[in-house]
């Protein structure tokens, strides 16, 4: 029988989790502005309506990353 998974409180689910994070920042820091400023370029009037789809990307990005990760440093969990 395998052991129970700990709690999201274990060192390597929080170090995913604040990696998710800050990689999801650095994003919305560097290229969210690009990503206007290159709309804003191609003659886009306002960018409202398609600031709330990427926003939604990012964050989907960001739990990716973040599942990733916390399996990366838990290990797969299912030995054998």
């Amino acid at each position: 029988m395998p052991a129970p998974r700990g709690k999201l409180t274990d060192l390597p689910d929080l170090s995913a989790y604040v990696l998710a994070h800050a990689a999801g920042i650095a994003w919305g820091a560097t290229v969210t502005p690009l990503i206007f400023r290159s709309l804003f370029d191609q003659g886009a009037r306002t960018v409202m309506p398609l600031s709330i789809p990427i926003s939604i990307a990012v964050s989907i990005v960001v739990l990716l990353i973040f599942l990733f990760l916390r399996r990366a440093m838990t290990g797969s969990g299912a030995a054998g």
